[in-house]
């Protein structure tokens, strides 16, 4: 991160003088109206005073500046108390303008609002952190407490997610400022707990979820411990600091809560870790549109689910959209198959509802080949039942008469791992046709070949256990023979090799396409146009 964009820009500091209270007022005028030119001019004035006022804040006067509003007896204060109370209320204000200015219709408004607003963060979390001042008698070191700017910080929060405005620009600017450790914590912290509080209440525009996930994708979580080392201010000086905390009991209670939240946990990745699962779990208890639910898919099982405590937790979220059908469902095998392969996730009817994927319109879906690369790892195991193989093996064998020329292909591969697999179903190609169709009384009757009624094989049944596919034999792959592309008629050959326990390598079919296909046709590639001797290979199915 360029050490430059992270300074304090501006005016430079400033003194606390009697005349800085007139100067916010002034600057705060000006940020009501204005060209976006004046609105940055005054940005930069406002910004340049507040980091001035900040870098002289320390020791106990710098409760009075920094502390949350509360209700406080002006008459017990001294009279730099009392300006320090006042001064304190311009400074909210100022923090008030610089987060409605984030929402402001121009781009070159909103990013120099929301820069200040970050550099006004650090700003007061060093002034926090600032050790305190002691008397000159006391022989013990200056006790440095770290304070994060919670407050302040939680204003860009609110702005990042409002629930009318995209705010795709203002996150732009934040997003350097989430490379830092207590930064993103913080953030994914007060994220969270607006997201509840969002939740809670009564509808959840498109815009606060779309602003939610383009922050929590925003994020860069560490992996390891040594890496949660980019903070604001010294943890390692903070962390020696806190046998002292006893000395602060008589801090005001909103201090004290907001200290038991958020100190020395940012110095942990097992707390990062915890709020990043937090607020991922908020966000997708929301109700998700398709266009943000697809993206969250997309993204889950590899910036996701490595960073959480338990991402078991997932499994209703992944369940729903698995049911949801379509391409949602496809995206959702990702997310279920780290959490089966991984985590030993016990899934019910997962191959039932694999099986129902399978239609005529996988081959035209966008995620064709992520699909049919993920199916084939989960019939890769050698201990699944016969009919389960056999019931997958015939539904592609169907979809195959309906499929795209590089579809076809991809069947044919899939179909012959199958059967190298599972010897067992090798009598799906060996099975005569006309002895295919089973009579009232329980016997194999012979009709004429050209009959489709020969086939016992219950497409419409979605339960693979009841389809009857062992029953039936992959006729239609002898159909593919007379296929238009030699390329698909020729990969029939791989079948010749089902004795063979080598698998076929699936990765090389699935980056065909039909334009592909076509330009090795036209150029007569030899590694795909038949040969005459390929062309005599024996029938798959016995022929009457």
């Amino acid at each position: 991160m360029p050490k430059r964009s992270l300074e304090a820009r501006g005016d430079g500091p400033a003194k606390i003088e009697k005349d800085a209270e007139k100067c916010v007022i002034g600057i705060l005028e000006m940020l009501k109206t204005g060209k976006p030119s004046q609105l940055k001019s005054a940005i930069s004035r406002l910004e340049g005073l507040f980091l001035g006022l900040l870098s002289e804040l320390s020791g106990p006067t710098s409760r009075v500046y920094l502390k949350p509003e509360e209700v406080v007896n002006e008459a017990s204060l001294t009279v730099e108390e009392k300006y320090g109370h006042r001064l304190r209320k311009q400074y909210s204000l100022g923090l008030d303008a610089l987060q409605k200015l984030m929402l402001h219709s121009s781009e070159d408004v909103v990013s120099a609002a929301t820069e200040a607003l970050c550099r006004i963060v650090k700003a007061e979390t060093v002034a926090r952190s600032r050790p305190k001042k002691r008397s000159a008698k006391s022989s013990q070191s200056q006790a440095r407490l770290y304070q994060f700017a919670v407050f302040s910080h939680r204003r860009i929060v609110l702005s990042l997610l409002d629930d009318t405005v995209c705010n795709t620009r203002a996150l732009t600017s934040v997003t350097e400022y989430l490379e830092l450790d207590d930064f993103r914590f913080s953030t994914l912290k007060t994220m969270e707990m607006l997201v509840r509080e969002k939740a809670e209440g009564k509808g959840v525009g498109q815009c606060f979820v779309t602003n939610c996930f383009a922050i929590l994708k925003a994020i860069a979580m560490p992996k390891m411990q040594s890496q949660v080392e980019n903070f604001i201010v010294d943890m390692e000086e903070a962390a020696a600091a806190e046998p002292a905390k006893k000395k602060s009991k008589g801090m005001p209670k909103s201090e004290e809560k907001e200290k038991k939240e958020f100190y020395g946990d940012p110095a942990g990745l097992a707390a990062h870790r915890r709020v990043f699962s937090s607020a991922w779990l908020a966000f997708l208890r929301l109700p998700l549109p398709t266009s943000v639910l697809v993206r969250v898919l997309n993204n889950i099982h590899t910036n996701v689910m490595p960073h959480m405590v338990n991402p078991k937790l997932l499994i209703d979220f992944l369940a729903d959209a698995y049911d949801a059908g379509g391409a949602v469902s496809l995206l959702a095998l990702n997310g279920l198959f780290l959490l089966i392969n991984k985590y030993n996730l016990d899934y019910p009817d997962f191959y039932e509802k694999l099986y129902a994927l399978l239609q005529p319109s996988i081959f035209y879906q966008k995620y064709c080949n992520r699909f049919f690369r993920l199916a084939n790892l989960f019939l890769s195991s050698s201990h699944l039942p016969a009919y389960l193989i056999a019931a997958f093996a015939k539904r592609l064998s169907r979809l195959s008469l309906a499929a795209t020329p590089s579809g076809c292909m991809i069947a044919v591969v899939m179909i012959t791992n199958l059967l190298k697999r599972h010897p067992s179903c090798k009598v799906l190609i060996h099975r005569r046709i006309d002895t295919c169709i089973m009579g009232e009384d329980g016997e194999f009757l012979a009709v004429p070949e050209t009959s489709l009624d020969s086939d016992p094989f219950l497409a419409a049944v979605v339960d693979p256990a009841k389809c009857r596919a062992l029953d039936s034999c992959l006729w239609e792959l002898e159909c593919l023979r007379n296929h238009y592309l030699p390329a698909v008629s020729t990969s029939l050959g791989l079948l010749s090799g089902v004795n063979d326990m080598v698998e076929v390598n699936l990765e090389p079919y699935l980056e065909h396409t039909y334009d592909t296909l076509q330009d090795d046709f036209e150029s007569a590639d030899a590694c795909l146009a038949p040969s005459s001797e390929e062309s005599k290979v024996e029938p798959i199915v016995s022929l009457p």
